[in-house]
């Protein structure tokens, strides 16, 4: 079910339910050595006139193919949001664990900032952000 579907979940519940996804998504992208992805949020907000173009798209042969990556906003009748990780995304390799240790050289924080870090790093830093912010 998504969203669209269930257009009555309050944002709280709407809000756990994104953060659920994204969580299992890094963990899975982690536990196959991946790194360097990103989110890519888009807010999409229709009028009484534009909201047509919406329901033109839900007629369409395409509709099933995406709207697994559309939500419904609890702003506005007529808003929604897409989301869906992006970026190519690099295997945690020996080359990879160099950039990290040459980047590394004079930060000694327990989880540096740079952007090449091992998976389970780069993966908690991801779901900790989008906490930080979507919560």
């Amino acid at each position: 079910m998504n969203f669209l579907e269930d257009e009555k979940n309050l944002r709280i519940e709407n809000v756990h339910k994104f953060l659920s996804i994204c969580e299992k998504d890094s963990k899975f992208l982690e536990d196959f050595q991946f790194m360097d992805y990103s989110l890519f949020v888009v807010k999409l907000n229709f009028d009484e006139n534009t909201i047509s173009w919406l329901e033109n798209f839900k007629k369409s042969s395409d509709y099933k193919n995406y709207i697994k990556y559309i939500y419904k906003s609890t702003e506005s009748e007529y808003s929604y949001y897409i989301f869906c990780i992006i970026d190519y995304f690099q295997i945690y390799d020996l080359t990879k664990n160099l950039e990290n240790k040459y980047k590394s050289i004079g930060n000694f924080s327990d989880i540096p900032e740079i952007s090449c870090v091992p998976p389970d790093i780069y993966s908690f830093r991801f779901v900790r952000f989008l906490k930080n912010n979507f919560n």
